[in-house]
């Protein structure tokens, strides 16, 4: 049924409705409304509302395209929000992205600056390459011309006797020819060592730092001991 047709059967269905404008009495918010006279009655000033079925019907039915309109309206606005925000946000991505490229361009920049102003010279070099070269055994610990050693306490006890006996014996069999870097004796007082730093790490819960520190000192100023030559006038008495 078309949308005509059912208005003017409602219309007839309402019967006859009269309608006479009187103003509203003074000080009323609702301006000038239309009175209507119903079956007769008394009129009664219309304040808004719908005073018969018809009319509610007819106002809802003129309703209908504006709250489409609104809907339509507050939907596109939705959409334009979302993609304002969507813009908004990829706009910020973007700007952290600059920013922080930038910060590592300067990061790069100002290291490589440090670098060509704190570039080490062949004398900073020469002194680094001292301070990592191991101390000699002292004159306490190890007696070139008997090859005689010293050992630490801790070196002195029973877990590292076997190594400590064939390392005495090495040092005490030290020649001219056969003392230094690359001979078989420092090869084999090298692998000696290697096993007493592991015996030395098993030990660990029971010694103190202190002496654990000095156990490990030792073995590396003798390991170094054993790479240099040993000269004619520090040749070990047989």
């Amino acid at each position: 049924m078309r949308a005509s047709s059912v208005v003017a059967a409602v219309l007839m269905a309402g019967g006859t409705v009269g309608a006479q404008s009187y103003p509203v009495p003074e000080g009323s918010h609702y301006g000038h409304r239309p009175i209507a006279y119903h079956n007769g009655h008394h009129p009664s000033p219309d304040y808004g509302h719908a005073s018969t079925a018809q009319e509610g019907f007819l106002r809802g039915l003129a309703e209908l395209p504006r709250a489409a309109g609104s809907y339509n309206y507050q939907t596109s606005l939705a959409l334009v929000n979302r993609e304002e925000a969507r813009r908004q946000a990829l706009i910020t991505g973007m700007m952290y992205r600059q920013w922080d490229a930038a910060r590592r361009q300067a990061n790069r920049e100002a290291r490589a600056q440090y670098h060509r102003e704190h570039r080490a010279t062949a004398e900073d070099l020469t002194a680094l390459a001292k301070q990592r070269i191991p101390k000699r055994l002292t004159a306490r610990q190890y007696e070139p011309a008997l090859g005689k050693l010293h050992w630490p306490a801790v070196l002195a006890s029973e877990p590292f006797a076997a190594g400590r006996a064939r390392i005495d014996e090495l040092m005490r069999s030290r020649t001219v020819a056969q003392s230094g870097l690359g001979t078989a004796n420092h090869r084999q007082v090298r692998a000696l060592v290697t096993q007493m730093n592991e015996t030395l790490r098993q030990e660990i819960r029971t010694l103190s730092p202190s002496e654990y520190v000095a156990a490990q000192k030792f073995l590396k100023s003798l390991n170094y001991e054993a790479r240099l030559e040993l000269p004619i006038a520090g040749l070990a008495a047989n």
